[in-house]
């Protein structure tokens, strides 16, 4: 794991415990039960990155086709339903910690600088 890992660690486990999480990686645990932690990063790092919720279905129905899984387009529009909205705190904290990151901050710098982000 890389240092980076901690700060990301930190707002993907904040973001799991806004909506029920659990019932989401079932979905995905014939395949490995970190995909559904790697889609919800990607979707708050994608937030983060003003990327529009359409781009966001496609990369993540691409993604999802790299590793051998279909995941209906229509799905994938309905798991993003209101998340930028429910997870702005998390996708906030993610835009200050990808710049705290890029200036050359520290990992644990950066943590707790946007630890007061995530409730």
């Amino acid at each position: 794991m890389e240092q980076e890992d901690i700060v990301w660690n930190a707002i993907t486990n904040n973001a799991k415990r806004k909506f029920d999480f659990e019932a989401f990686a079932n979905t995905f645990n014939e395949i490995d039960e970190s995909i559904a932690e790697n889609i919800l990063f990607r979707v708050i790092a994608s937030f983060a990155g003003d990327k529009t919720e359409e781009f966001i279905v496609q990369d993540l129905f691409n993604q999802m086709i790299l590793t051998g899984f279909m995941w209906d387009i229509e799905d994938i529009k309905t798991f993003l339903v209101g998340k930028k909205e429910l997870l702005k705190g998390e996708i906030f904290a993610a835009q200050i910690a990808f710049n705290l990151i890029e200036d050359g901050n520290e990992p644990l710098t950066v943590l707790s600088q946007i630890h007061p982000l995530l409730n």
